[in-house]
């Protein structure tokens, strides 16, 4: 069933209740039916969640990639949207990370660093640059907007780029984002603070990213690609 542009799986069985679900990987629609529920009454449900399940949809839109890397020497890694090859050298000082040209992303350990310490020390790496990239950003869309945030931190999250609690004028921000580039890190924090006005992903939301940046789509777009 198509609704609204959106395709809708269904399935009928020996159930008391209509089950709505949304579905990974891409925000996929389900619907388990009871036989005695008519298409109709199955449509005029839907219709009714269009604004829950396009912010569903969103979500999952928004969720990082998953990546499975070993933190070995030739692997690539991305460092504000670009491309960097990880070489891992030998060190008996303190570990470090440095960037090293040309597009080479240089970890100095102790030879007996686990895959899990090295992992460790490159996300201790980004959170710290991550940092440095995000309060710029702040300070201009505070005044941009004239909200305050009062509280912002940066978090692993598995499925989302950012989120965000309105009411606390709080925001979390993926670590993942200091492996995209600033437009679109200034895009998911723009993201997050219009939820300061509209909590969900309606067209008051996408007016209000029109307003403050203009070009959002194409970041978006690009968020989940070589960003």
């Amino acid at each position: 069933m198509l609704i609204n542009g959106i395709e809708v799986q269904i399935t009928r069985k020996f159930v008391k209740h209509l089950r709505l679900g949304i579905h990974p990987p891409d925000g996929r629609v389900r619907i388990t039916a009871p036989w005695f529920v008519t298409n109709t009454q199955i449509k005029r449900l839907l219709v009714s969640k269009l604004s829950w399940i396009e912010e569903k949809q969103a979500a999952f839109r928004l969720r990082p990639p998953a990546t499975v890397q070993a933190f070995v020497s030739g692997e690539t890694h991305y460092v504000q949207g670009q491309a960097h090859q990880l070489k891992i050298i030998d060190s008996t000082s303190r570990a470090r990370v440095f960037i090293e040209e040309p597009a080479t992303l240089v970890m100095a350990v102790p030879a007996t660093t686990s895959q899990s310490e090295r992992e460790a020390i490159l996300n201790a790496w980004y959170r710290c640059e991550l940092k440095k990239r995000i309060a710029p950003f702040i300070d201009k869309w505070e005044s941009t907007m004239q909200v305050q945030v009062l509280e912002w931190r940066i978090k692993k999250m598995k499925t989302r780029w950012g989120t965000c609690n309105a009411q606390a004028r709080r925001i979390w921000l993926s670590l993942e984002l200091a492996k995209k580039s600033d437009a679109c890190l200034e895009y998911v924090v723009v993201h997050e603070m219009v939820h300061f006005f509209e909590r969900h992903h309606n067209d008051r939301f996408k007016a209000l990213m029109d307003g403050f940046l203009p070009g959002w789509r194409i970041d978006k777009n690009a968020l989940n690609g070589s960003c």
